[in-house]
């Protein structure tokens, strides 16, 4: 190690952490957020100056918990707190080694080698990190003077949404209440404030409240049947409410935004009920709404332009934090590839782009940069059945001439060889397992339907699938009792009652719809008023089924032909493993169930397997596997 290295820089960001720290008793989530920024500064520093590599590993480590447990909106954890004091006195003992000698380094290095308490509970707190609910408080005070005021919000502001309600509006020395919207616990609060007298307040279910408000501007939007000027001015009132009281632009998301960050599409509306606390931004972040599955979502990633700087924090996979369900309609750009159209959002729409206009650049491994005068540039969506590269160039399979539509997915402009372009209206489906090829489902007011595909090889991000599990979908859950009998070749499958979210008739094929991906891979599905299952099942061989059994939370449907209703298991029921079930992949995407046993078995679905189900039937797309997501 050189003896030249200046320590400085190490002692200044232990006191920063130190400070860092001391506000998470106060404000947990804030004081959070700056143990994280104080620690990526730490770790640039150790980066810089050689630090051993297990120095290196824990704060990384570090780093990676406290942003699983800050996506959470989290309370105040005593046993945290104790941890992070314990961190912090391993890299004081660190710096203060290093800055005696190497000899000394021999002392402090063992912090970081040896699994200590503090690191195996942020590792523990990581992985049992979960969402929880928002509360309204009301805290009140006998009077409050306005120069009172502003310092009380500033300090309840770090916990949430805070706003100040007076009842007398008259007199100098004013009464009102503090509302204030935070994941804190009642009894934490009463401790940590006393001068307030703290009340539960009576406030909607915004969560809840967003799944009805879903229902019912879908059900208006894609009524057939309403006046045109009726529908409108319906939708009209609805969407100014929905703005109002659950939307908020994308940039109010974030606060103390540093000069080398960048918010993209910063002025879009985006649902906010989740929401309790603002983020924080690094340097050298990029942050920008995702739309997927019917969700927004706040997508940070880094931005290689804005930092010279190489951390493996900012290097690491972009983050994805669910913001809600997208309610309200959106104008789409639906684009012509020939055999089929496919819809995206106008918002991530860059242009359209004549050949003329454009230059090709070779990036290797049959991928192309296309580079529009403009000063634009975007990679080639290559399969198409519209054009060939040959020499460098484009060439139409027909003849007949095509142009180049630009979209954003991710932050990455890409460009598709199109016939034609529309502009439609359309309101966004919902999943709560989205496909991996399946970035949208769009449905219009004329009863058409759209897919919104991933493009240049890109899939649904596996944390999605985690985000997605602590949205509510249902105001009202039927209680469902009992199991349903589905006849299949090889076997009987029982599947509990309260695992399904409905059993409906299908009364045609209109309610399925075909698409193709890259002219390789057909896909099909089922829409079910807005939610969209694409993990189909058939227990009949060679024939539709006339039923669908929809399982609550997943995106698997079975069709039959046939569906009983049993209030109880048959007694002395012989219950085969699932290891012994096996799909079959017919045409269409829609898979035929079977069984490896030589004889007739009876299988169980129900609580305690149907995770097992999923991920033995389908490895790849369960939240066991999300690492292994297609």
């Amino acid at each position: 190690m050189s003896k030249d290295i200046v320590v400085s820089p190490d002692s200044s960001a232990i006191q920063t952490l130190a400070e860092a720290l001391d506000r998470y008793p106060i404000a947990p989530e804030l004081g959070l957020l700056n143990v994280k920024q104080a620690l990526f500064t730490l770790s640039q520093v150790f980066s810089d100056n050689h630090t051993p590599p297990c120095v290196q590993q824990r704060t990384q480590g570090a780093i990676l918990s406290l942003d699983h447990i800050i996506r959470t909106q989290p309370i105040y954890d005593p046993l945290l707190f104790v941890a992070l004091h314990e961190m912090l006195d391993g890299f004081e003992q660190y710096v203060l080694a290093y800055g005696l000698g190497e000899a000394y380094l021999h002392i402090a290095l063992p912090r970081f080698e040896q699994t200590g308490f503090c690191w195996r509970l942020l590792e523990q707190k990581k992985e049992q990190a979960v969402k929880r609910p928002i509360h309204a408080y009301e805290a009140h005070l006998n009077a409050v003077t306005a120069s009172a005021m502003i310092p009380q919000m500033s300090q309840l502001a770090g916990l949430g949404e805070v706003s100040f309600h007076l009842n007398m509006e008259s007199q100098p020395s004013q009464k009102g209440y503090f509302k204030l919207l935070t994941v804190q616990p009642f009894d934490w609060l009463q401790k940590s404030f006393p001068m307030f007298s703290w009340r539960h307040s009576r406030c909607r279910n915004l969560e809840y409240e967003m799944v009805w408000l879903a229902s019912s501007y879908a059900l208006a939007f894609l009524s057939a049947q309403l006046p045109r000027g009726e529908r409108q001015r319906l939708l009209d009132s609805m969407s100014e409410w929905i703005r109002v009281e659950h939307y908020r632009a994308f940039s109010m998301l974030f606060t103390r935004l540093h000069q080398e960050v960048v918010i993209e599409q910063g002025d879009s509306l985006v649902p906010g009920a989740l929401q309790s606390a603002k983020t924080t931004l690094i340097a050298g972040q990029l942050a920008r709404p995702e739309r997927i599955a019917g969700c927004y979502f706040k997508a940070l990633l880094p931005h290689a332009s804005l930092t010279q700087t190489s951390s493996p924090l900012l290097a690491s996979a972009t983050q994805y934090t669910l913001l809600g369900r997208d309610v309200l309609s959106s104008w789409l750009c639906v684009i012509d590839l020939g055999r089929q159209r496919l819809a995206f959002a106008q918002s991530d729409f860059m242009g359209c782009f004549s050949l003329q206009n454009m230059q090709l650049q070779s990036l290797g491994s049959n991928r192309w940069m296309c580079h529009f005068d403009c000063g634009l540039s975007a990679e080639l969506e290559i399969d198409s059945e519209l054009f060939s590269v040959l020499d460098g160039r484009l060439e139409s399979h027909s003849g007949e001439g095509f142009e180049l539509f630009v979209t954003q997915q991710c932050s990455r402009n890409i460009a598709i060889a199109i016939k034609g372009v529309v502009q439609l209206e359309g309101i966004c489906a919902f999943s709560l397992r989205p496909s991996g090829s399946t970035k949208n489902i769009w449905l219009t007011a004329q009863g058409e339907c759209f897919v919104e595909p991933w493009l240049t090889g890109s899939r649904t991000p596996a944390p999605i699938l985690t985000e997605l599990q602590s949205l509510p979908t249902r105001v009202n859950d039927v209680k469902r009792t009992g199991y349903y009998q589905l006849m299949f070749t090889g076997g009987v499958l029982w599947v509990a009652a309260n695992l399904v979210a409905d059993l409906i008739s299908i009364a045609s094929g209109a309610s399925f719809y075909l698409f193709s991906r890259e002219q390789k891979v057909c896909e099909r599905g089922l829409l079910h008023g807005m939610e969209y299952y694409s993990q189909i099942v058939s227990l009949d061989v060679g024939q539709e089924g006339r039923f669908a059994l929809l399982l609550a939370g997943h995106r698997c449907a079975f069709l039959s032909s046939s569906v009983a209703w049993c209030d109880k298991l048959p007694d002395q029921l012989s219950v085969t493993k699932i290891n012994q079930l096996n799909l079959v992949k017919h045409e269409h995407a829609v898979w035929q169930l079977a069984s490896r046993a030589h004889h007739e078995h009876d299988f169980v679905i129900n609580t305690d397997n149907i995770s097992n189900f999923i991920h033995y039937l389908w490895p790849q797309h369960s939240v066991e596997s999300a690492s292994n997501y297609d």
